[in-house]
């Protein structure tokens, strides 16, 4: 499988766990390691990271930055205000 292939199934698996866990929020490592690992396929760190960056620039995850200074994903607040914003721009 190419890795933009990979990428793509990462953003899918990681938008079915938040579907599943709507008020799931967890660091990129703790992604990987728990959300993904289930799935009992093993992604390369910049596979995943490619994928929370995708997700967060189509506006269905935003990042917050924990007590600790680590960043933790959760699912946007409001993941269609950025599709309408867009729109309305146009």
């Amino acid at each position: 499988m190419s890795d933009e292939a990979d990428v793509l199934k990462v953003t899918f698996e990681i938008l079915g766990y938040l579907e599943r866990h709507p008020d799931a929020a967890d660091t990129e490592e703790h992604i990987r390691n728990w959300w993904l690992q289930a799935r009992e396929v093993e992604y390369k760190q910049e596979t995943v990271t490619n994928a929370l960056q995708m997700l967060e620039m189509d506006g269905f995850i935003e990042h917050v930055e924990l007590a600790d200074k680590r960043i933790a994903y959760r699912l946007h607040k409001s993941p269609l205000s950025r599709i309408t914003m867009d729109s309305m721009e146009k």
